[in-house]
């Protein structure tokens, strides 16, 4: 196995939906940490492409059009067009003579295009996890112990495998923008003002799914039945998030409803989307790119569950996560019959009612701490001053020395990626920067820090797992 801290330029390879692309997120934050210098792209197709634009872990995003690609096969007089435009994206993969590719889609398609870019180190799923051959297309199968079912945990056994440590308490690294944020502040002080003054818990219910994977989609009454009941015994706002072709059904849902607390979302974007799911209390919803996103955003979770196993698509959850799936054993099945014997409807209303009011409540009677567009963030425990700006950090490794540091002399801190502030409109948002925020007597000091970091001075490195300064 080679070792990883010689590569300097790294293609990740996940191209599919938005759950799939939200939970290799946290396998980038790993590698980003084990490769701090390294040139890190990521390849992707057009949905999931907004997650990624302005990552702090990655430097390239790299589109892969499906869809246009898709319409021109279809059509045989198109097809010269379509295979000069997989030619163009395999010179650039190419020119860009990467050290190592990490194939975390594991199909034909993500294989062949792990191939096209030259890379002489090719990472990926084992055989037994692998579809349509994409196998073959690798030179380092990472293993996967065969009882580790769950997606991200997969990922992180992979890594460990190539050498590179898992990191599952550092999330996926989601930062909606400024623009974004207003957006979604907006709604709420105009639509949902009791929520956005925190008089009352803000509940998203997602009632869609992939207009391809029906089964995932619980029924509207229920999710109705659900809405209402949580805004009579609990203080909560609920509002309707939808995707694509969804309105009308999260409309429907709100006419089912009558007089209670329930408003529909204006269209949002995905960022906008992660910014309210980042502000809710509690999230409720199924097997869908935005429980996922809730789950990232560090939202309580409450997922139904049909025929997709909740132990193989749960996902990282620091705020916490219930799965509510129909009574019964259904560990023996595959996938195929699942789909076949178990049917969400199965999942009756009073379960997740029940547990969504769990969740609720769990969250809010614990002061419902979260962190809104605009706020001061929150000082560390037993320190009730609120924390201001001391410096601009620039590279992710010299914010984390710095942190390392501060950590050691015991000085509350916050580091703010530019990407959710700018100086008085005059120093615009950078890639790769970030703004410390400490007590106001610790200024100096960490400043003092800031400079011994910059000259190298007094940097034990063997502390700081991964630092190179």
């Amino acid at each position: 196995m080679p070792d990883p801290g010689g590569f300097s330029r790294v293609l990740i390879i996940r191209l599919g939906a938005l759950g799939d692309v939200i939970r290799t997120l946290p396998a980038l934050r790993a590698i980003r940490h084990r490769l701090p210098r390294a040139e890190i792209s990521w390849l992707v197709e057009e949905s999931s492409r907004d997650l990624l634009e302005g990552h702090p872990d990655l430097d390239r995003v790299i589109l892969l059009p499906r869809r246009r690609l898709s319409a021109e096969l279809k059509r045989p007089w198109h097809l010269p067009r379509a295979l000069g435009r997989l030619g163009g994206l395999a010179r650039d993969l190419r020119n860009l003579k990467f050290d190592a590719v990490f194939d975390l889609h594991g199909l034909l398609k993500s294989g062949l295009l792990a191939r096209a870019s030259g890379a002489p180190v090719r990472y990926g799923f084992p055989a037994e996890l692998c579809r349509e051959g994409s196998h073959h297309f690798l030179t380092h199968p990472l293993p996967v112990p065969p009882q580790v079912k769950n997606r991200v945990e997969r990922l992180f056994h992979m890594l460990e495998a190539a050498g590179i440590p898992p990191r599952p308490e550092a999330g996926a690294g989601i930062f909606p923008g400024r623009d974004d944020s207003a957006s979604v502040t907006r709604f709420l002080e105009e639509q949902v003002p009791s929520a956005a003054d925190g008089i009352r818990g803000l509940v998203t219910l997602s009632a869609g799914s992939s207009s391809l994977q029906s089964w995932k989609r619980w029924p509207a009454e229920r999710f109705a039945d659900t809405a209402r009941v949580l805004t009579e015994r609990f203080p909560a706002e609920v509002v309707l998030t939808w995707g694509p072709g969804e309105r009308e059904l999260a409309q429907a849902v709100q006419t089912m409803t009558a007089s209670c607390r329930v408003h529909v979302a204006p269209p949002l974007r995905l960022m906008a989307l992660a910014d309210l799911l980042r502000r809710s209390t509690l999230f409720v919803g199924g097997d869908s790119g935005p429980m996922h996103l809730a789950a990232s955003m560090g939202t309580a979770v409450v997922g139904i569950f049909g025929p997709t196993d909740p132990e193989l698509n749960r996902p990282l959850a620091p705020g916490g996560f219930t799965a509510v799936q129909p009574v019964g054993d259904f560990s023996d099945l595959s996938k195929q019959e699942r789909r076949r014997t178990v049917a969400i409807e199965e999942v009756e209303c009073a379960a997740v009612i029940e547990a969504a009011g769990d969740a609720f409540h769990k969250v809010w009677s614990t002061g419902n701490e979260r962190v809104t567009e605009g706020d001061t963030p929150k000082p560390s425990p037993g320190n009730d001053r609120p924390l201001l700006h001391a410096a601009v950090l620039g590279g992710p490794v010299e914010v984390q020395v710095l942190t390392h540091l501060l950590k050691e002399d015991g000085i509350p801190h916050h580091v703010r990626p530019f990407r959710e502030t700018a100086f008085d409109g005059i120093f615009e948002p950078q890639k790769g920067h970030a703004e410390l925020l400490v007590p106001e007597e610790m200024i100096e000091r960490a400043r003092a820090l800031l400079e011994s970091v910059r000259a190298g001075e007094g940097l034990d490195e063997a502390s700081v797992e991964g630092a190179d300064p």
